[in-house]
């Protein structure tokens, strides 16, 4: 973390040769110049730490969400924010099995159990979340997963219900009668 510095007219006043110290108009002409540099460390120190990612609000989040090209569509800023990130990290991403579940993360507020299968320029993700989610959520993990793909590989992204149907070897899943089926959240976009 950055700290300002509060005193720039009492430093640049220390720095005088001890035989200056006596000379009230030299000491009055550095005080009169240092002290816009002090409004000019308030106001950059503000803009440092006001404007970030994490802390922004508001305009200030638009503007980020402009920067990278998400739109806000009415959403709450904490929503927009980790909207943003997802974004950011679509943006930067190399494909890697790793990002492309961070961004689903980050896009479907942490879901549990989340597998990926690759197959030759196929991917199939599957993710278990508590809650049904949004079309809105749905179409944003889509597309941002797809962008965030290497070239050439497709994926088929599916959600299930915590308690999902699995066969043996998946501890987490539940067998005839009590696991509940998923389904494709990729189909529509």
């Amino acid at each position: 973390m950055i700290t300002p510095i509060e005193d720039h007219v009492a430093q640049a006043l220390s720095r005088l040769f001890g035989y200056q110290a006596d000379y009230t108009n030299l000491r009055g002409m550095i005080s009169i110049l240092a002290e816009p540099v002090q409004e000019i460390e308030y106001v950059l120190y503000s803009i440092l730490t006001d404007t970030t990612l994490d802390v922004a609000a508001g305009a200030n989040l638009d503007l980020w969400g402009a920067l990278l090209g998400e739109a806000r569509n009415g959403l709450e800023d904490d929503e927009y924010r980790r909207y943003i990130l997802a974004r950011a990290a679509t943006r930067n991403s190399k494909g890697t099995p790793d990002e492309i579940l961070n961004i689903i993360k980050v896009i479907a507020e942490s879901p549990q159990d989340i597998r990926i299968f690759e197959f030759p320029a196929e991917a199939k993700l599957e993710f278990a979340h508590s809650a049904t989610m949004t079309t809105d959520q749905k179409r944003r993990v889509t597309l941002q997963t797809k962008q965030a793909l290497p070239a050439g590989v497709n994926a088929s992204i599916v959600q299930s219900p915590l308690n999902y149907f699995g066969f043996a070897g998946n501890p987490n899943a539940r067998g005839f009668g009590v696991g509940r089926f998923g389904g494709r959240i990729d189909n529509d976009y």
